[in-house]
């Protein structure tokens, strides 16, 4: 379809039968594709800057977690270690 097929048209259906026909009348528009418009809804862009905040956040926090449990286990062991008495050998 090219700009220049625009315009109306009439469409004719005829029973050879009944000698019966309808006439249907319908504008035809052609969309060029360079002045149709493909940017995203502000819904679309909204929905991909949740997601893309939540792909950083979500890893981030469980790595903070991760280290800070690392660090109480190891402060644990430093001391229960402190807490048991040095055996002095002869």
């Amino acid at each position: 379809m090219q700009q220049d097929n625009e315009g109306e048209y009439t469409c004719t259906a005829t029973n050879t039968f009944t000698s019966q026909f309808d006439n249907e009348t319908f504008e035809l528009t052609v969309l060029d594709p360079e002045r149709m418009s493909s940017t995203l809804s502000a819904g679309a862009i909204s929905g991909i800057v949740i997601a893309v905040l939540l792909a950083l956040a979500i890893p981030t926090v469980w790595i903070v977690y991760s280290r800070r449990l690392k660090k109480k286990a190891v402060d644990g062991q430093i001391e229960k270690q402190a807490d048991i008495p040095a055996v002095v050998r002869n």
